[in-house]
Formats: structure tokens, sequence, C-alpha cells
């Protein structure tokens, strides 16, 4: 029974990101919460916060920012939570998106610096130069264009170490 709800889940998630990847927003979202009820019976943590993270994208893309910032702190605090520091840490780059297009750049400076440091200490490289992008937006929108070059140059310092595949 349980193999059956983990399928008809997957199809929902399916079915969400094909929505998504053709724009129809509300469609995703109606799926992926679908699925999230199946996750949420089921008790998959670690999947249910993939499906909160993919709903964040759907509310963003809607222009629905406060369920975007809800469903990104959902999923990074059930990542958190299941000891998965790059799955936080993800969660944290949609975070630190959605503040900054709420125009918390404060909130969103601190989610961006929070991800940066996890990817860090995990060497993700990836991570590391999404986080410092994120952070350079963050200081040209502050008007602060000394530290958006710093955090440019340490996004290229890690594609550096991406690219080296260190």
């Amino acid at each position: 029974m349980r193999m059956m709800k983990h399928d008809r889940a997957e199809m929902h998630v399916r079915a969400g990101m094909e929505a998504a990847d053709k724009k129809d927003w509300v469609s995703a979202v109606e799926e992926l919460l679908r699925a999230l009820d199946l996750f949420g019976e089921m008790e998959d943590r670690t999947r249910a916060a993939s499906v909160h993270n993919s709903l964040s994208l759907c509310y963003f893309a809607l222009g629905r920012l406060s369920k975007a910032e809800t469903e990104s702190r959902r999923a990074a605090r059930m990542m958190r939570e299941a000891s998965d520091p790059e799955g936080e840490a993800t969660s944290l780059l949609g975070l630190g998106n959605v503040l900054l297009a709420r125009g918390d750049l404060q909130a969103s400076e601190r989610t961006f610096m929070k991800a940066f440091s996890i990817f860090r200490t995990q060497c993700i490289w990836d991570g590391v130069m999404r986080s410092q992008l994120g952070l350079e937006r963050v200081a040209l929108m502050k008007g602060d264009k000394r530290q958006a070059e710093r955090a440019r140059e340490e996004a290229e310092r890690a594609r550096r170490q991406l690219a080296n595949g260190s």
C-alpha cells in the first residue's frame, strides 16, 4: 500500500513539474499540493521538503511572495531537521531570493550568508557561487559597489573550484 501511495505522490510531482515547465503555475501548485498530502500521510519529510521548495518556486512565479517565503522556510526547517545541510542551504538560497524580491535586504543578506556558510563548510562550490551571486545582488541593491565586487570575486573563486573538480 505504501509503495502505491509513494508512486501516486511521485506521479503528482512529475505532473506538477511538467506543468511548471509549461509555466502553468496554477496546475503545478495543485499537483504539488496533492503530492505533499501523500508524502505527509507517509511521513516522508525529506521528499515533502523537496516539494515545499518546488511550491515556493511556483508561488514566486505567480507573484505570491508571502506563500513562497512560507514554503521556503518550511523546506529549510525540514531539511535542517533531517540533517541535510545541502538541502537546507539550497532552500535558504530560494528564501534569500524571495526576501530580496520582497525588498527585505537585511534578511536576504543574512539568509544568503547562512547558505554560503553551509555550502562552504560542505565544500559545495556551486552553492558557494550561487550564494555569493545572491550577496552581490543584495549589495548592488544597497548601493555598495565594493561589497558587490567582493561577492563577485568570491563567486568567481568558487566557479574556478567547481571547474577544477575540487
